[in-house]
């Protein structure tokens, strides 16, 4: 079925669903990429974070895979069978609505985690950057002790 514009719906969906897939492709190595890229450099308690987020980002690759296909499938099938609603169209189309939804669920899922992620590496850094100026002060004041006779001592480390 031609468009107004001389470009077919199937065409249209040809090209939608290839560049999706390229696109998902790019995600995929990308994925990869970055898991390899973190795997000897992340500490233990950042193992279940990073899992979590490869297992809904590789979700998001797969859902990518099936909607390009669904989208150049989709673009084929006709809306109505002799004169009444194909069925088979609206469950197609119905799967394709609800995976955009799922992936938007996913979405928040993740943008959440990685909020939880940054407010728990901000408090282990401040607590660290916390330590590490009390252990200056403690360094100072043990260097800088008060004498007996009331003033200060300057005594070296030495």
């Amino acid at each position: 079925m031609p468009a107004r514009d001389g470009i077919s719906v199937a065409d249209a969906g040809l090209l939608l669903g290839g560049v999706l897939f390229v696109i998902d492709i790019l995600l995929f190595i990308w994925l990869l990429r970055d898991r390899r890229a973190r795997a000897d450099e992340t500490p233990s308690n950042e193992v279940r974070h990073f899992a979590g987020q490869d297992a809904r980002r590789f979700a998001v690759c797969l859902i990518l895979a099936v909607l390009s296909v669904a989208l150049v499938w989709g673009s084929r099938v006709p809306a109505f069978v002799a004169g009444r609603p194909n069925p088979f169209f609206v469950q197609l189309w119905s799967a394709v609505i609800g995976l955009i939804a799922v992936l938007m669920v996913l979405a928040f899922f993740d943008w959440v985690a990685t909020r939880f992620y940054a407010r728990r590496r901000r408090l282990e850094l401040l607590e660290e950057g916390l330590n590490s100026i009390a252990r200056v002060r403690s360094a100072h004041d043990a260097l800088h002790k008060p004498s007996t006779n009331g003033h200060r001592e300057n005594r070296s480390i030495d």
